[in-house]
């Protein structure tokens, strides 16, 4: 709980902060800080209905804790562990070679869908469904709200001469 509540202080003191600066330089910083903010807030909610739930801070049948997550990857053998983070390092060099081929805003929901039905093994409607949505709020604040300029990926470059 201590960690949630230095996170609730961090993301509040980096948007008390932000306020002092020029219009353009401050939209990053509080459009980071008003996401962190939340996700700490939920956090911290969690763990104050962890503490306070009649079992004592027992978790829910099904509900496992991250002392218990732990416990279960610490079971895992030696090679599914390895297997599991060579999948994950392959997916996040997936993600830079795409952003950097392709750019930010197509290399989003591209690997998103990717994610989910190679890696998730999603249906083709559900992987479908949440890459498009991804990359619709990806496209919709960053591109046309905060209108931040994302350069065209390699492959763009190379194929304009």
């Amino acid at each position: 709980m201590l960690f949630s509540l230095a996170l609730v202080a961090l993301f509040a003191g980096a948007l008390v902060g932000a306020q002092g600066f020029r219009s353009q330089a401050r939209l990053f910083p509080i459009v980071i800080a008003v996401a962190g903010l939340a996700l700490a807030l939920v956090q911290l909610g969690q763990e104050i209905r962890r503490q306070t739930s009649p079992a004592g801070g027992a978790e829910r049948v099904g509900e496992a804790g991250p002392e218990e997550m732990q416990e279960q990857a610490d079971q895992l053998p030696a090679e599914d562990q390895r297997r599991r983070t060579v999948a994950i390092l392959g997916w996040l060099l997936a993600y830079v070679l795409a952003i950097w081929l392709l750019g930010f805003p197509l290399a989003v929901p591209i690997l998103v869908g990717a994610y989910l039905k190679l890696g998730a093994r999603e249906s083709w409607l559900a992987s479908a469904g949440f890459a498009l949505a991804c990359g619709a709020f990806f496209y919709g604040v960053f591109v046309r709200l905060i209108r931040i300029p994302f350069e065209d990926g390699v492959l763009f470059a190379l194929l304009q001469g």
